[in-house]
């Protein structure tokens, strides 16, 4: 009985550990609509920085060799200092996990008006 309640528990925390570190989507949806509709022109400065630094990891993250990878979307918020703040990614693919573990240390230009979620739809070509 010890172990079941053991096992119970271990699982609840692991349940609330991802939650917890994983934002929301819906949320970031909701953020990222708010940000346009306060400077939509720091969308297109944003998805420029993501996409203008080097982005031959993408080669690893979904190699040339393979099938297209399923595209996902990719919410990221840039904080005032311009530092990389939350990622949540839907669907959470193999390709989409690459992708966030190597653009977590990316600089952005600081967003006017304070941190600033952005959207890219990732579609991968045949």
């Amino acid at each position: 009985m010890n172990l079941r309640l053991a096992v119970i528990t271990l699982l609840l925390f692991a349940t609330l550990d991802v939650s917890v570190a994983a934002p929301d989507i819906q949320v970031m949806e909701r953020r990222a609509q708010e940000s346009r509709a306060r400077n939509s022109e720091y969308e297109k400065v944003a998805v420029t920085a993501f996409w203008t630094n080097d982005v031959t990891f993408m080669s690893e993250c979904a190699p040339n060799d393979q099938p297209p990878a399923e595209p996902f979307v990719i919410y990221f918020e840039v904080l005032p200092g311009g530092d990389l703040g939350d990622i949540a990614i839907y669907p959470p693919s193999g390709p989409a996990q690459c992708l966030r573990r190597k653009v977590s240390n990316r600089k952005f230009p600081p967003p006017p008006g304070g941190a600033y979620v952005t959207k890219i739809d990732v579609r991968f070509k045949q």
